[in-house]
C-alpha cells in the first residue's frame, strides 16, 4: 500500500468517524485534514501546515480568495498602481473577461457584490445595470 493510498485511507476514515460522532462538519473536515497530513508528512504536519502557505507568498492578496468564495462574493480589483494590476487596460481586460457572464453577473462581479459585503451604498449614476 502506497503512501498516498494510506494517507487517503486515514483521512476518510478519520472524517467519517468524526461525523458519525457528531462533531461539527468543520471540525471533521479539519480533523481529518490533519490525520492524512500526518500520514503523508510525519509528526511535524501541523508546523508545516502552518509555514508552508506563507513561505512561498510575497503578499497576502491570495489569502482572500477563499474568504469570498466561500462568502459567495467574487470582486473586481483595478488597485492601480500595484504591480499585478491591468492599469491602464483595466476597463478592456475587465470587458474581455466578463464577456461571458450574463447582466446580472456583471453588475455583482463590477459594484454589487462590493457595495453589499462592505456596506457603501454606490450612488444610482454609478450604477451600472
Amino acid at each position: 500500500m502506497t503512501d498516498s493510498t494510506l494517507a487517503l485511507l486515514v483521512t476518510a476514515g478519520a472524517l467519517f468517524l468524526g461525523l458519525v460522532s457528531g462533531l461539527p462538519i468543520a471540525f471533521g473536515l479539519a480533523l481529518s485534514a490533519l490525520a492524512g497530513a500526518t500520514v503523508m508528512l510525519g509528526p511535524n504536519a501541523l508546523a508545516m501546515m502552518g509555514s508552508s502557505p506563507f513561505s512561498h507568498t510575497h503578499g497576502f492578496s491570495l489569502l482572500a480568495i477563499p474568504m469570498f468564495i466561500l462568502m459567495g462574493n467574487i470582486l473586481l480589483e483595478s488597485d492601480y498602481p500595484h504591480a499585478d494590476s491591468t492599469w491602464p487596460d483595466t476597463q478592456a481586460n475587465a470587458r474581455r473577461g466578463l464577456a461571458d457572464l450574463s447582466p446580472d453577473e456583471v453588475r455583482k462581479v463590477t459594484w454589487q457584490n462590493a457595495s453589499r459585503l462592505f456596506r457603501h451604498p454606490v450612488p444610482e449614476a454609478l450604477q451600472i445595470p
